[in-house]
C-alpha cells in the first residue's frame, strides 16, 4: 500500500514537471528568441548618371527591429512597413500590401553571406547574388556578368557595401552604397496595427526605382 501510494506521488510530480515544461519552454523560447533578434539602422544611397550624364539619386533609411522592420524611402510620400512577411505603404488612408517576395531587409541577409574578417576587401560578386541585391532594391534589371564589389568591415561585421555598375543600357552609371549602423535602442519603433478591411493589394510599381528591362 505504502509502495503504491509513493508511486503514485512519483507519477504524479513527474506529470506536473512535465506540464509546467510544456507552459514554459514556449515562453522561454521566445524569450530567448527576441533577445537573438535583429536589431540595426541601413542607409541605402543608389545614384545613376545617363547618357548626357543627369545625376538622379535616392536614399531609403532602413530600420530593423526584431520581426518589424520599417523604410523610409526618398522618393515615396510614406513609410514602408515591412512585418510577418509582408510589406506596406499607407496612401489616401489606406494600406497598400505589395505583392512581391523581395524586401529591403533581406539586403542584410544577402551580404552576410560574404562577410569575412579582413577589414576591407574587393569582393567578386556572381550574377546571382547582384541580381538578389537589385531585386531587394526594385531595380527591374538584370545583369549576365560577375562584377566587382567593396565591402568595408568594423567589429567583424560588415560596415559598408559598394557596388559600381558602368554602362546599364541607357545608363551611363549605376552606383549602390549601403551603411550599415547600430540601432538606437532607446527610440521605440512602434508597429502599427493594420486592419485587413484597410489593405489593397498592389504591384510593387511604388517602389521600383529603376525599369531597365
Amino acid at each position: 500500500m505504502r509502495t503504491l501510494k509513493k508511486n503514485t506521488v512519483i507519477i504524479l510530480v513527474v506529470l506536473f514537471t512535465l506540464g509546467s515544461l510544456a507552459i514554459l519552454t514556449p515562453r522561454i523560447y521566445n524569450a530567448m528568441n527576441s533577445f537573438n533578434q535583429k536589431t540595426y539602422e541601413a542607409r541605402i544611397f543608389i545614384q545613376t548618371f545617363d547618357r548626357q550624364n543627369v545625376e538622379k539619386k535616392y536614399q531609403i533609411e532602413l530600420f530593423e527591429y526584431g520581426d518589424f522592420a520599417m523604410a523610409t524611402p526618398s522618393f515615396l510620400n510614406s513609410e514602408v512597413v515591412m512585418t510577418k512577411g509582408e510589406t506596406y505603404y499607407l496612401e489616401n488612408g489606406r494600406y497598400k500590401r505589395i505583392i512581391s517576395q523581395n524586401t529591403y531587409r533581406d539586403l542584410r541577409d544577402i551580404l552576410k553571406k560574404m562577410e569575412l574578417k579582413e577589414k576591407e576587401v574587393h569582393y567578386n560578386l556572381n550574377t546571382e547574388t547582384i541580381n538578389e541585391i537589385l531585386e531587394c532594391l526594385f531595380i527591374n534589371y538584370r545583369v549576365t556578368n560577375d562584377m566587382t564589389a567593396n565591402i568595408e568591415y568594423a567589429d567583424k561585421k560588415i560596415d559598408s557595401f559598394h557596388l559600381y555598375m558602368n554602362d546599364v543600357l541607357d545608363l551611363e552609371k549605376l552606383n549602390i552604397t549601403i551603411k550599415f549602423y547600430d540601432l538606437d535602442t532607446t527610440h521605440k519603433y512602434k508597429e502599427p496595427f493594420i486592419y485587413d478591411e484597410m489593405v489593397d493589394k498592389v504591384d510593387a510599381s511604388a517602389l521600383q526605382i529603376l525599369n531597365l528591362k
